[in-house]
């Protein structure tokens, strides 16, 4: 019972300094990141290769064991649209961390209205979805056959 209640403690703990490192580490990364965009040709891939270094940064400490496979079949001279089963929030962080591919998020429009997050989020080129309008989904197809053809990934 006592190394019940011990061991409930430390995942708590460990989530607590988690997402004390998580904020933390957006703070600096989104910090740098808009310091190096004003010098850039191309400040979306700041970002975009910003918030893979930070998921990079993030992910051993998640607590999350990843086994990563199949990564040769990514082709790496062309545009691809990628699809992961969403079922929670541990894997954006884990899509990013270990996907070797820059590409663009299509993301539920209520995150861009976060402060600070969502003005990252417009910045890295990601693009909202709005889930309550069906019609917005032939607009967000739209949106991704414009991505492919410009030879971003999706």
């Amino acid at each position: 019972m006592i190394s019940d209640i011990l061991l409930f403690m430390l995942r708590v703990l460990h989530t607590i300094c988690f997402y004390f490192l998580l904020v933390i580490s957006f703070i600096i990364g989104t910090s740098l990141a808009s310091i190096i965009s004003i010098f850039s040709r191309s400040p979306q891939k700041v970002f975009q290769t910003t918030a893979q270094l930070w998921a990079k940064f993030l992910a051993p400490f998640s607590g999350v064991k990843v086994t990563v496979s199949g990564l040769e079949n990514l082709p790496h001279d062309q545009p691809v649209i990628l699809a992961a089963n969403h079922q929670g929030a541990a894997d954006i962080l884990l899509v990013l961390a270990y996907l070797p591919v820059k590409f663009r998020f299509a993301i539920k429009k209520e995150l861009f209205g976060i402060p600070i997050f969502g003005w990252y989020l417009k910045k890295a080129g990601y693009f909202p979805v709005d889930r309550a309008m069906i019609l917005s989904a032939y607009k967000i197809v739209d949106s991704i056959v414009e991505l492919i053809k410009l030879g971003d990934s999706v």
